[in-house]
């Protein structure tokens, strides 16, 4: 996998959360900010398409956003804040 496919979840601002979301979903958020198809996502993500379809229904209902435009104009807005929750961060030692 090149850098170039590689995504980052969106960036994060401090403050009250409006939704928790994993790390995953934070990807897949992006990929949907981008225009891709959930078939572009799997892809890029390596996963499959079902998986994708799966995580865009969770992250609709975690964002209370009505479809995958309403999402991506939230995303695109700066006024999402997001603060993910994944078991990504190592724990100090």
């Amino acid at each position: 996998m090149t850098p170039s496919h590689r995504w980052h979840a969106p960036a994060l601002t401090r403050g009250e959360p409006i939704a928790s979301i994993t790390v995953r979903q934070a990807q897949i958020l992006a990929g949907i900010a981008l225009g891709h198809t959930n078939v572009e996502i799997a892809d890029r993500l390596v996963l499959s398409e079902d998986t994708v379809r799966t995580h865009v229904k969770s992250l609709l209902k975690a964002l209370g956003a009505r479809n995958r435009a309403h999402a991506a104009a939230l995303a695109c807005s700066g006024q999402l804040e997001v603060h993910v929750r994944g078991d990504y961060q190592r724990s100090a030692a």
